[in-house]
Parts: structure tokens; sequence; C-alpha cells
């Protein structure tokens, strides 16, 4: 696929492997993403794999190794492709030998980066590694959209990634709902996790989670996920999850756990369904 014609709108970003500028690495593929023309399915799948490559890179490449790098990342045309290249200068690791990645959502012994590589090769269209020079180099494509527009660069205030709050409320006397607002990532997924934890010390064993308005989800996120509605059936309570958006829930449905966890259309449907499980 690579090497038929040279890159156009080629643009390139270097970060410090630190996982706090993850999300700048997103930011600068999604604008590139949306210059040539991607819908908002495409732009999630790019988000993605974005995301969880370079918190790979960074988690297991360089701290686990306690190396300190960086994370080159070019994107542009080609072929009809919008593609993506990240390199960095950890030991080599080819994800694309990685079996096993279809596993239950419940294991306990996934591979590490298991589920974000296995969104990379499930949601791009190409994935192709090669370690040179003493660099990893992976390079992942999306298909341009047949009647896709080159746009002019987005503005960052109005197309940027959000920030996350999040607040919780009392639906009846049993249940309580936490309400994230943004994104559900590695650098949020530990005050929800948090909040969450709190209610369970209360006795607030049933749950929703109130996903309307959560725009994106990562590997980290559905693994805090997963964590806390094991912990509230422990607790002889559960866990649902309402109102999640099409993007999230294609993610959910990948690896199963729309399966595991429950899923409504409305917090209302989440507190009665809540209350027949009680009466089991």
């Amino acid at each position: 696929m690579e090497g038929d014609s040279a890159m156009v709108q080629a643009q390139q970003l270097t970060i410090a492997g630190a996982l706090e500028n993850v999300a700048q690495a997103c930011e600068f593929v999604l604008a590139a993403a949306r210059e040539v023309g991607l819908d908002d399915r495409a732009l999630y799948h790019c988000h993605l794999a974005v995301d969880e490559a370079c918190t790979n890179i960074i988690e297991h490449g360089y701290a686990a190794h306690d190396l300190d790098g960086v994370v080159e990342i070019v994107c542009g045309v080609q072929n009809q492709y919008f593609v993506i290249s990240l390199l960095d200068d950890g030991p080599p690791f080819n994800p694309l030998e990685m079996t096993g990645l279809e596993q239950d959502p419940l294991a306990n012994d996934r591979e590490p980066g298991g589920w974000g590589i296995f969104f990379i090769r499930r949601f791009m269209d190409a994935v192709q590694y090669d370690y040179d020079m003493n660099r990893n180099r992976l390079v992942m494509h999306k298909r341009l959209q047949a009647d896709a527009d080159f746009a002019a660069p987005a503005d960052p205030a109005s197309d940027g990634i959000t920030e996350t709050s999040i607040t919780s409320q009392s639906l009846t006397s049993k249940v309580w709902m936490v309400v994230p607002n943004g994104r559900l990532d590695l650098t949020c997924v530990a005050d929800m996790e948090m909040l969450l934890a709190k209610h369970l010390a209360a006795e607030h064993n049933d749950l929703v989670v109130n996903m309307a308005a959560v725009d994106y989800i990562a590997s980290a996120g559905l693994k805090m996920l997963v964590g806390m509605w094991q912990r509230a059936r422990e607790r002889n309570g559960d866990l649902v999850l309402t109102t999640v958006g099409p993007h999230v829930r294609e993610v959910f449905e990948l690896i199963g756990l729309d399966l595991v966890i429950s899923i409504t259309d409305t917090p209302d449907q989440a507190v009665v369904l809540l209350a027949q499980r009680r009466q089991r």
C-alpha cells in the first residue's frame, strides 16, 4: 500500500513520551483527519487507534523499561487513504504478532495493551509494522470517503478533545447515578473509579452510569467499568450503563461487553432493571 505514491498534505508532530501528552497527539491527528473529510465514525476510529498506540508505546515501551523517549507522529493522504505513522525508540515490538486478542472481556490474563491493539487492528483498514534503524514504526490506514472534500483546518476551540467532568445524583433511595461528561481515558479513569468506589463504600451498591455525554472511551475506561461492575456484583449489587452513544457502543459490542454489562436506553429503564434484579 505504501510506496505507490508520495504522501500529500503530510503533517508531523513530536511529543515527549509521557501520558499527559497523548491527548495532544490525538488532537493533532483528529485535526488532520477532519481536513481530509473523514466522517465522525472514522474520526472516532482514528482517535481510538492513536490513543491506544501512543499509550502502549509510553507505558510498555518506555516506562516499563525505565526509558525516556519521544513519539513522532506523521499523517497525510496516500493512495486514497488517510495514513498515520507512529515512530518510537523503545524496544522492538510488533503488535501484529500478538494472538488471542479476542478474549473473554472479563479475563484477568489479558496481554498488556491487548484491547488497544485489538481495537487498532479492527478499526483501521490496514496496519503495518517495521523496525528499522533502531526505531519502531507503526503505520495505520483509514480509507477516505468517496465524496470526501479537503477542508480548511478545523478551529481547535470548537473541535478539540473535551475535558472530562464527573457528577453523581440519587435516582431513588437505592439507586445512584454517576454522570461523566467528556471522555473516559487514562487521564480521568482514576477520578471516575474513586467516585464509584466511594458510592460502594457507602453501600450504594446499585449504580447507573449515564453515558449520554461521553463522546469517547478508551481501553482504560473499559477496564475501569468492568472492574467497578465486578465490585458491585461482589456486594450483591449491579452497575448498569444507560444512554450510550453509537460510537462508544460500537466499542462495547466489538469486545462483547454489551453482553456482560447491561445497557439501557434511559435512566428510568436502568432503575426498573435494577429493581427487578433485587427482587430475584
